[in-house]
């Protein structure tokens, strides 16, 4: 007869209610749950035993059977002798690894008194852990005498051998790829049969733990025309370690969980060297079959994909579907390669992420090379998800490559409204230039925004944005529906390519206020062409160096402010090789610049929605300067001055020529005008003849020469 009562027992707490039992049983045992902040604490390669004071003061000192190493669980005896004694008996585990030695609180057992006569039973020491070690020492004494301590000689070879074979075993079975329909015989493993019907979880369980076992190795999942299920998560913490996925693989829970997962027990022991092929096979977590699913923080665990704590990961050719949150998500992993591989339906968050490290420990330090990311994803689609295709969280040197990101976002007022890319800081401070690099990638008919940038050191080579759409929520700053939103105050921005057709702007750039909030060094070459609003909008920005076409938008071409509180005490702004033609309103509008540089600006046709005005409009400017600025009038019956600049300090501007009555309008005398030409091109006519065309370009000719605007 076994009477057994379950105790779990936090490792470095007190329990508060005393443990009762009857004197002078002894059926009486305790299994103990060791737990470390609700987490089991593993015995595995430990001995326990118990240390006890009776309440006559006697001692007990007994070892302790481990019943589960893995999950913290381990067995007393409670003796007839131990309880000898009425009143309360203390008992402490002692854990020993080693010269390790680690020890619970004391727990009290109130032993209530029995009618029974105990007068047959006296309370004595009980030391029964002693007792079997010097048992054990004595057989080794005799052990040793009987054979003249040569042991070491006897079995030295026939020990070698086993180790030897041992090791060549292992390394055989990681050299080889398991076939996850053929496992190894004589190891404890079943076959999966991968027949769309059969929960293989079991079986693919016992394949990860045998990796883990053999310390790594390759595993291929076979195609069979039919779906891998699982009906739990999968979960495998094993360096060295190959998946070749040519099967789909889906869960069939309904619960809140992952399909896989690759963790590490610590950032400071990572998992090593792990490869996931995909040759095509879908991984699907089941997440779009949720019913009623209401989202709360403590989900963002559950991903169709999930490593953290991972070096030297490559994930080639899998398609990553219905995660309940991200798709694959990336946590505090390094050295990573994402090839060819797809990532939809996210039903809360994102196709693809990564991030540094969420847990709050080894955040990102540019002096320690073992703080970076360095990842790269490449060739890559995220579509149809929740939130963001791609998002990079205070990951730096990531690259994203020929990636393509389309249909994400929703239209909620609540949670991400979505995009194509974002890459965010959050609250890493102080803040650093994370190197993420967007070269040929491509966004299109996103909700939210194309790309989102909310940090240092950001570069988009060649990049796309179209059709960005903006979100049901009220927006006064108009940071939704943009090819491109910088936001807050960042620094070391690069982006050339094409924003489009997007419902607002095709880059929108927002800082917070004041001189330290503004956005500094932005460096844009970028044609943005039939966008909703302006074609370049901006406020706050420091320093900013672009160049480009702004083309058919339906307000300004380009549109810089820093007035309206901003309070920026130095700005300057370069216009270099820029063409701005037949946009809604000014092609040029900047203000509250302290210095401006006009360098080869062609502005053409533009105030297409205004009854009168120019090209270029510079308002609140210090000083400004411009060479060879041409602005022409068209067909235009609203625009009426090519250039004009208000309440600067002062100006220089050289070869300025337009087909205007009055090319530049300049509202401080001491504006220094160089070579500025009044001419009209529209003398020439499509009926002239060829004499008189030649006639009227010399007489055009002699104009500028008469203005210095050209030489010969």
């Amino acid at each position: 007869m076994k009477f057994l009562r379950k105790i779990n027992l936090e490792i470095d707490k007190d329990i508060y209610n005393p443990i009762q039992v009857k004197q002078s049983d002894n059926a009486r045992y305790l299994l103990f749950r060791i737990l470390d902040n609700g987490v089991p604490f593993s015995l595995e390669n430990k001995t326990v035993r118990c240390f006890g004071k009776k309440p006559d003061g006697k001692e007990i000192y007994n070892d302790m059977s481990i019943t589960n190493a893995t999950k913290g669980e381990c067995e007393l005896r409670l003796t007839s002798g131990a309880l000898s004694a009425p009143g309360i008996l203390q008992l402490e585990i002692e854990i020993k690894e080693n010269e390790d030695i680690l020890s619970t609180f004391l727990l009290d057992v109130d032993v209530k008194r029995s009618l029974r006569s105990n007068s047959s039973i006296e309370s004595t020491n009980e030391f029964t852990a002693l007792e079997n070690g010097i048992i054990k020492l004595d057989e080794w004494d005799k052990y040793f005498k009987e054979t003249s301590g040569q042991i070491e000689q006897k079995y030295t070879t026939e020990l070698n051998n086993v180790k030897s074979s041992l090791e060549e075993n292992t390394k055989y079975l990681n050299d080889i790829t398991i076939n996850a329909m053929c496992p190894p015989v004589g190891f404890d493993l079943i076959p999966c049969r991968i027949d769309g019907v059969t929960d293989d979880w079991d079986a693919v369980k016992r394949l990860f733990d045998f990796i883990k076992q053999i310390g790594g190795g390759s595993i291929l999942f076979p195609y069979t025309g039919k779906d891998l299920l699982v009906s739990k998560e999968l979960q495998i913490k094993a360096s060295n370690l190959t998946l070749d996925i040519r099967c789909n693989i889906r869960t069939t829970s309904t619960s809140k969980r992952s399909l896989l997962k690759i963790e590490a027990d610590s950032l400071i022991n990572p998992i090593r060297n792990v490869t996931i092929r995909g040759n095509g096979a879908i991984l699907d977590g089941n997440g779009s079959n949720m019913v009623d699913y209401i989202y709360s923080e403590s989900d963002n665990k559950y991903n169709t994909f999930f490593a953290w704590g991972v070096h030297n990961l490559i994930i080639e050719g899998v398609i990553f579907a219905n995660g309940l949150v991200n798709c694959c998500n990336l946590i505090g992993c390094k050295d990573f390669k994402v090839y060819n591989c797809k990532f939809y339906g996210s039903i809360h968050d994102n196709g693809f992420q990564t991030a540094s490290n969420p847990k709050g420990i080894g955040l990102y330090n540019p002096n320690d090379i073992d703080s970076y990311t360095n990842g790269l994803i490449e060739n890559c689609e995220s579509f149809n998800n929740c939130d963001l295709g791609f998002t990079s969280f205070q990951s730096p040197h990531v690259i994203f490559k020929n990636c393509v990101s389309y249909n994400n976002g929703n239209y909620a007022t609540s949670y991400g409204r979505g995009g194509g890319f974002s890459a965010e800081v959050g609250t890493l401070t102080p803040r650093y230039d994370m190197e993420v690099i967007y070269e040929n990638c491509k966004a299109y008919e996103n909700v939210g925004y194309g790309y989102y940038i909310d940090m240092d050191g950001v570069e988009l080579k060649n990049c796309k944005a179209e059709g960005t759409k903006h979100t049901k929520e009220a927006d006064a700053t108009q940071r939704y529906g943009n090819g491109i939103t910088v936001l807050s105050s960042r620094k070391n921005i690069k982006i050339t390519g094409d924003f489009k057709s997007n419902e607002k702007h095709g880059i929108r750039i927002l800082s917070l206020q004041g001189d330290d909030n503004s956005i500094k060094n932005v460096y844009i070459k970028a044609n943005c062409n039939e966008n909703g609003l302006c074609g370049l909008s901006g406020q706050g920005i420091n320093y900013c160096e672009l160049n480009g076409v702004y083309e058919n938008n339906k307000e300004h071409g380009i549109k810089i402010e820093n007035i309206e509180n901003y309070g920026l005490k130095k700005s300057k702004v370069i216009l270099g090789v820029i063409k701005c033609i037949n946009n809604g309103l000014a092609g040029v509008y900047l203000s509250g610049h302290d210095e401006v540089y006009l360098e080869d600006v062609y502005a053409f046709k533009n105030r297409q929605l205004s009854s009168s005005g120019s090209n270029i409009v510079i308002f609140n400017g210090n000083y400004v300067c411009g060479n060879n600025v041409r602005t022409y009038k068209g067909d235009s019956l609203t625009l009426t001055i090519g250039i004009q600049i208000y309440t600067m300090g002062k100006s220089k501007l050289f070869n300025i020529c337009g087909d205007f009555g009055q090319s530049a309008n300049l509202q401080d005398s001491s504006t220094t005008k160089i070579g500025v030409y009044n001419g009209n091109i529209a003398d020439l006519s499509s009926s002239d003849s060829i004499e008189q065309i030649i006639i009227k370009i010399n007489t055009i000719l002699d104009r500028l020469r008469n203005s210095n605007i050209i030489n010969s």
